[in-house]
């Protein structure tokens, strides 16, 4: 990957990673935790687990099975990982694992194909714009080359008048046309879908590019599989809060932040 193209994935993952930390906002947690700090976890492990460290106090970590298994398959000890830190640590009373999904998988996956995805169509689009300013190919010899170069150049700064040597012999010149078709305004109707599929993974409302010509039915039923989608995220954060609460005694309790944002006035909707 480019130079450039890596700095426009860094600037799509980046963009796309805020969104995933800022789904969900834990409130109630003791001084040595902080909402970020469980979020950024569930991002990129997919498991969190929260345990009594005898230097640190209450503290949340990324999480990695740690190979033991329950009656049910299920993991029952964990790798803590942090920066400089890694214990082995088996659930007890003194620990509780929080799960980013029902199957314990990281966001950053999702993210990061995404953020792949998009670069690769505004890369498209971008190549797909500069190929029409001068779709042609020119054939000459080696003494028009370079005049040819500063004639363009002039062309391309906007110059109002070009003049030319005499001693340029155009009948050594044969043009030929790339006939590069316009495809940006369909490369960008693809990009608006890719990232509506991002952003209902997000639980955020993506219909208001065509809100006017949507049905309530439809605007509904997009609303619902945001809701669902969220929700599947949603529930293991809770079921997480009840098992911490009863272990350490706390009163910690996780909120939807997106809540407030998934309705759509249907004002604005036709209605057939």
């Amino acid at each position: 990957m480019a130079k450039t193209d890596k700095k426009l994935y860094r600037l799509y993952y980046e963009r796309y990673k805020l969104l995933a930390l800022n789904m969900f906002r834990w409130e109630n947690l003791p001084p040595t935790i902080k909402s970020r700090n469980i979020e950024k976890a569930l991002f990129e492990h997919g498991k969190a687990i929260i345990f009594n460290d005898k230097d640190c106090g209450l503290i949340c970590l990324g999480a990695n099975d740690g190979g033991k298994l329950n009656i049910n398959g299920e993991p029952i000890s964990f790798i803590a990982t942090g920066f400089n830190y890694s214990k082995h640590i088996t659930i007890d009373k003194d620990s509780a694992i929080i799960y980013n999904n029902a199957l314990g998988q990281d966001t950053e996956k999702y993210v990061k194909q995404y953020a792949l995805e998009m670069t690769e169509v505004k890369r498209s689009i971008n190549a797909n714009i500069r190929l029409q300013k001068f779709p042609y190919l020119f054939e000459t010899n080696k003494n028009n080359k370079n005049s040819l170069k500063q004639l363009f150049g002039q062309i391309e700064d906007g110059e109002p008048a070009i003049f030319g040597n005499k001693d340029l012999n155009i009948e050594n010149i044969n043009v030929l046309g790339l006939n590069v078709p316009y495809v940006t305004d369909k490369l960008n109707e693809y990009r608006y879908e890719l990232e509506r599929e991002i952003l209902t993974f997000f639980g955020l409302n993506n219909s208001f590019e065509k809100k006017e010509r949507l049905l309530v039915d439809e605007v509904n039923s997009n609303n619902d599989f945001i809701s669902r989608n969220v929700d599947l995220m949603y529930q293991s954060r809770l079921d997480a809060c009840n098992e911490i609460n009863k272990k350490f005694g706390l009163n910690i309790r996780v909120i939807k932040i997106n809540d407030e944002g998934n309705h759509i006035d249907n004002k604005n909707i036709e209605v057939k």
